[in-house]
C-alpha cells in the first residue's frame, strides 16, 4: 500500500453512544493496512456476533468509523462511516467505493 500523508487523528471515546451506519465500502485492505494507516489498533466495542474489528476516530474535526461485517475482513472488505474524502485521503481512491 502506498504511503499517505497523515493528519493528526484522535480516538473517539469508546463509551460514545452515537451510532454509525455503512456509507462506504473499503476494499482490498488487510487489517494491518488499517492499523498502520490509522496508527492504532481497533478501539470500539461492537456486536460481538457480527463484528470482529471496529475503529472509531477523528481526523481534522470530522468523525469516522471502520468495521468488518460478518467476516468481511476475510475478503479484505470493510464498512466505513464518515466523509468519503477522509477515507480517500487515508487509503487512496482505489480503496474507497
Amino acid at each position: 500500500m502506498e504511503a499517505v500523508a497523515k493528519t493528526v487523528k484522535t480516538l473517539i471515546n469508546q463509551a460514545d453512544p452515537r451510532s454509525t451506519w455503512k456509507q462506504h465500502d473499503l476494499v482490498n485492505l488487510d487489517w494491518i493496512d488499517i492499523v498502520e494507516t490509522l496508527g492504532f489498533h481497533e478501539n470500539r466495542a461492537d456486536d460481538e456476533y457480527k463484528v470482529k474489528y471496529s475503529w472509531g476516530f477523528e481526523m481534522d474535526g470530522q468523525e469516522g468509523a471502520i468495521w468488518d461485517w460478518k467476516g468481511s475482513y476475510l475478503d479484505k472488505m470493510w464498512s466505513a462511516w464518515g466523509p468519503r474524502e477522509m477515507f480517500v485521503q487515508l487509503f487512496g481512491e482505489e480503496h474507497v467505493l
